[in-house]
């Protein structure tokens, strides 16, 4: 893995490949958007658990997870898992940190290093109220092979079971995937497409959430 500085950009490669840039990252936001905002308002609705509990599934260039912090309360926890201990280390010590405001310095931010197959694998039915995806660049493994189970029937029923009734998954693609939406929507899911672009209107690539909800 390497980072490199561009201009004013920052751009990590695995093993010569493009991973992120900082140059663009509003379908970044619109992720945390889409997937936490049947959230908002939900301790006035009366839902049983004061506290709601978000994961983020690839920390990168911390976009997400500094738009999550940004829509939740205090009180709440947003759980990060990233596997590649160098994205950690240049948040808490190198330049990355500085993109999204530090996000890792917030209290409430929980880091979880490792595969994030393994620790979903790990934790108790119905544990999220909001789970955000975004470890590769589509739906399909670039960063381990590992990632091939998210992506696969028993991956998407084990985070279909992983959802608190009434709230919602979603992953980050660069690009759609109809066969994908259909093993989302056979795990149980309500199932559904956004296309957001990207806050820089001259940059017309649209990239692609898939939103699973439990009803």
């Amino acid at each position: 893995m390497i980072l490199m500085r561009e201009g004013d950009a920052l751009t990590i490669f695995v093993e010569e490949r493009l991973l992120m840039s900082s140059r663009l990252h509003g379908s970044e936001d619109a992720l945390a958007e889409v997937g936490c905002e049947h959230l908002v308002g939900r301790r006035a609705r009366g839902r049983p658990r004061a506290t709601a509990r978000v994961v983020v599934g690839g920390l990168g260039r911390g976009y997400t997870l500094r738009r999550a912090l940004d829509l939740r309360g205090e009180r709440d926890v947003v759980e990060v898992a990233e596997l590649m201990p160098a994205i950690v280390r240049w948040h808490r010590e190198g330049p990355l940190g500085a993109l999204a405001g530090r996000p890792l310095d917030d209290p409430r931010s929980v880091v979880v290093l490792g595969d994030l197959g393994a620790h979903l694998r790990a934790v108790e039915e119905e544990s999220y109220d909001a789970m955000l995806l975004d470890v590769d660049t589509g739906t399909e493994a670039l960063s381990s092979r590992a990632n091939r189970w998210l992506y696969g029937s028993g991956g998407l029923a084990r985070i279909a079971g992983l959802l608190a009734p009434r709230v919602r998954g979603v992953f980050w693609a660069a690009f759609e995937d109809r066969a994908f939406a259909g093993r989302l929507a056979a795990s149980g899911l309500d199932t559904r497409i956004v296309r957001v672009g990207q806050a820089d209107r001259r940059d017309r690539q649209k990239h692609v959430l898939f939103v699973g909800a439990r009803t």
